[in-house]
């Protein structure tokens, strides 16, 4: 149920009308919409289709996402992994956002916002920052991620996805990054044998749902991440490999 509350911006007060919603027993917004000062609200129910300012969002990506986040809820076991004490958007909001713009207008962090400006995203969320985004990265460490995949994989597999076999394939992206841990020289696939690269792997069923994943340094070749494939996947899955990558030419 909607409800009115005053709320300070810009130094001054305004009417928002918000939305709750019980969200593992704790209320959180939902939805917020900003109506001004009691003049404003009261020209609003006199004259409700005067000077209606309409504009339209992007809905169909960001709505299937948040569908399919439903099902399986990844946005909870992130936030339970890495933990959300403040106010503001938690590891998991980022996460999402991330992915929804991914999928539908890749931006850098620092544009983002700007999708969002355009997206139905940003009646859910709060404008998300570069700043933010940064913060929130440096959270999450290798061992984190590696239980959250897990964990993803095994809700999978709780739901009834089939992990029987499993269809893996590696490939690689060029970066402009310098030369560290993960990103090395090596033969992507955009053929910028000058740029640095790294490495990743996707092990999904016939249906093309994911069940294990993970990237590596970029100079290590496909066919030598084997133990470590095989390590992450469901231990009575038939692992199905490209030519280049299996086991055999290990």
């Amino acid at each position: 149920m909607p409800f009115l509350v005053w709320k300070t911006i810009g130094g001054k007060k305004r009417l928002v009308m918000r939305w709750n919603k019980r969200i593992d027993g704790k209320p959180k917004i939902i939805k917020e919409v900003y109506i001004g000062d009691m003049e404003n609200l009261a020209r609003m129910m006199q004259s409700p289709m005067e000077n209606v300012d309409a504009y339209s969002l992007d809905f169909g990506m960001t709505a299937s996402i948040l569908m399919t986040e439903k099902e399986i809820g990844l946005k909870s076991v992130i936030d339970d992994e890495i933990g959300h004490h403040a106010n503001g958007l938690s590891p998991g909001d980022y996460a999402l956002i991330f992915i929804m713009n991914r999928l539908s207008d890749p931006r850098s962090k620092s544009d983002i916002h700007e999708w969002m400006a355009k997206d139905f995203s940003s009646t859910l969320f709060h404008s998300a920052t570069a700043q933010g985004f940064w913060n929130i990265m440096d959270r999450f460490s290798d061992e984190a991620m590696k239980r959250i995949r897990e964990k993803m994989r095994d809700r999978l597999i709780s739901l009834g996805y089939d992990d029987s076999r499993l269809f893996v394939d590696g490939s690689n992206f060029y970066t402009y990054m310098e030369e560290n841990d993960m990103a090395k020289k090596g033969h992507n696939k955009k053929h910028r044998y000058d740029m640095n690269q790294v490495s990743y792997y996707i092990a999904s069923n016939y249906d093309y749902i994911p069940f294990a994943g993970n990237s590596y340094a970029g100079n290590i070749p496909d066919v030598k991440t084997f133990q470590m494939i095989g390590d992450s996947t469901p231990d009575d899955a038939i692992l199905i490999f490209d030519r280049d990558t299996i086991p055999g030419q290990i």
